[in-house]
């Protein structure tokens, strides 16, 4: 729930370009690590591709608030964990092991994939809300080549988010 409150409150951010949105949802992403770490790296990820579409200097008021509220809950949790030796590294495909890429993903993804492409190309929707839809790709590309979890499966989180995100 905190995560799509986030989200709601970018989308308000950059649909009425004020600083309290960006300030509130910075906030509340800055103490995702200790509640939902997964979420956390989703977040900033997404953010950062709605940045980079939707120029704003009001941006700062997101990422400073997210991102120094959560640099005392990593170190805390890299320091305390015991079982978080190789959390992040790469993992190309991630669990498709051998077989290929864009078998792996269609026999996965199934119908979904196409209509989010076509829903992006084709659907009856505001520019910026299908910008916002398109701005979740890089969170799926990137859980395609890194694994944020010691366990590969612990990496579907990620891809929940994306699928998440990209649903509308």
């Amino acid at each position: 729930p905190i995560f799509i409150f986030i989200l709601c409150l970018l989308w308000w951010g950059v649909h009425i370009n004020r600083r309290e949105e960006f300030l509130w949802a910075g906030l509340l992403a800055g103490g995702l690590p200790l509640f939902h770490g997964h979420a956390y790296i989703a977040i900033i990820l997404y953010s950062l591709t709605l940045a980079a579409l939707f120029r704003t200097k009001r941006w700062i008021f997101f990422f400073i608030p997210a991102l120094t509220l959560a640099l005392p809950q990593w170190a805390y949790l890299i320091l305390t964990a015991h079982n978080l030796s190789g959390a992040i590294k790469f993992n190309f495909g991630w669990m498709a092991k051998g077989e290929n890429i864009l078998t792996f993903w269609a026999r996965n993804l199934g119908l979904f994939l196409p209509l989010y492409v076509l829903g992006l190309s084709r659907a009856d929707l505001p520019k910026k809300a299908r910008t916002f839809m398109a701005a979740a790709c890089p969170i799926f590309i990137i859980a395609n080549f890194v694994q944020f979890a010691p366990w590969d499966w612990d990496n579907i989180k990620i891809f929940l988010l994306w699928y998440l995100i990209s649903v509308p």
